[in-house]
């Protein structure tokens, strides 16, 4: 089933959900309940995790793996089997994300740090091979960003 002719608006969409999603619903969030400080960061990180890394991931995947054509005439890509393997790689992450949900601690961690260095060679990658990434871009910078601050300012150590 071919993908519609919207590169430009779906790749905008999904990085302003991926970007500021997590951010209104944390808001949304905490404005209704008491919570600590610590809670409130582990709340915008589970909220980073299941819709940055979870959610980013499980529509990635799908496009990379599903619509092969769509994602490489996005970048201006050959249509290799590399895409798919990104695809793959993409729905692990989105385990690790939306595990997040329930899975505290060292998972949380791993779970950022993995896919925001992921995210930001991917960023690399899309500009020095390519000379863009698009509008998804730039969810894959902000998005690690947001997460590498949320992990560095937890207070304690992380419970296993």
């Amino acid at each position: 089933m071919p993908m519609p002719q919207c590169q430009f608006s779906l790749g905008l969409f999904l990085a302003l959900v991926y970007i500021f999603l997590p951010l209104l619903l944390g808001w949304i969030h905490v404005s209704v309940k008491k919570l600590t400080r610590s809670e409130k960061i582990e709340l915008f990180l589970i909220y980073y995790l299941a819709i940055g890394v979870g959610l980013q991931g499980l529509i990635s995947g799908y496009l990379h793996l599903f619509h092969s054509e769509f994602v490489s005439s996005y970048f201006g890509w050959p249509d290799t089997p590399f895409i798919s393997q990104v695809g793959m790689a993409s729905l692990g992450y989105a385990v690790l994300g939306i595990g997040s949900i329930w899975m505290r601690g060292h998972w949380r961690t791993a779970a950022g740090i993995g896919f925001g260095i992921f995210l930001w060679l991917a960023a690399i990658g899309h500009l020095t091979t390519y000379g863009s990434g698009g509008a998804i871009l730039w969810s894959d910078i902000l998005v690690p960003l947001a997460i590498f601050i949320l992990l560095g300012m937890r207070k304690t150590k992380p419970s296993p």
